[in-house]
């Protein structure tokens, strides 16, 4: 067994690989999740021959754009919304409204999108999780530093840690041409 070290490019990508291989399911279970609530609360204030037409006729539209769903904390007996509010982007296309640049919105309440809420905490929350393993394991690789340490404590990592093959190693430099030029220099200073 060699003693390569691991550098930190290497524990990176294979904290990445790692993250990949344990929660890549989870969190496109999680995402499609919160796609189907977020284009459900959508289909629900978007009128159906709108999204009709835009879902035939996507071409005849210059510019699109993603519902944004914002949520506000507090909804008055009049209607309006207020408190601090959260962003879910929905993907639902629809066509470019003159009064805003990028996104469709649609202000609703906590009261009456708690599904959409819920489905995005939880894709988040896994997310968090995600992003929490793949810092524990970029740091264990970087703190175990050698191929023989990380054999010994964490032998699951090693499919996923890409070493360096001898031959792309550097060369090995020429002692006898580096002496020569340091003691020509040593020489023309005396």
């Amino acid at each position: 067994m060699s003693n390569r070290r691991i550098t930190k490019e290497m524990a990176r990508q294979a904290a990445m690989d790692m993250r990949r291989a344990v929660y890549k399911e989870k969190l496109d279970n999680a995402q499609a999740a919160l796609k189907k609530e977020a284009d459900t609360f959508v289909r629900k204030y978007v009128p159906s021959p709108v999204l009709a037409c835009v879902e035939e006729y996507k071409d005849y539209f210059t510019a699109s754009c993603r519902v944004r769903i914002v949520v506000y904390d507090k909804e008055s007996k009049e209607g309006e919304y207020s408190g601090s509010y959260r962003y879910i982007l929905s993907e639902t296309s629809m066509p470019l409204p003159i009064n805003y640049y990028e996104h469709y919105r649609i202000n609703t309440s906590v009261s009456k999108c708690r599904r959409v809420l819920a489905a995005n905490d939880a894709y988040d929350e896994l997310r968090r999780e995600a992003d929490k393993f793949q810092g524990q394991i970029e740091n264990a690789l970087l703190s175990l530093k050698t191929e023989k340490k990380i054999t010994e404590q964490l032998p699951e990592a090693l499919p996923y840690i890409k070493f360096p093959d001898d031959k792309s190693n550097l060369p090995a430099p020429i002692f006898s041409d580096i002496r020569a030029i340091l003691q020509s220099v040593t020489n023309n200073k005396q």
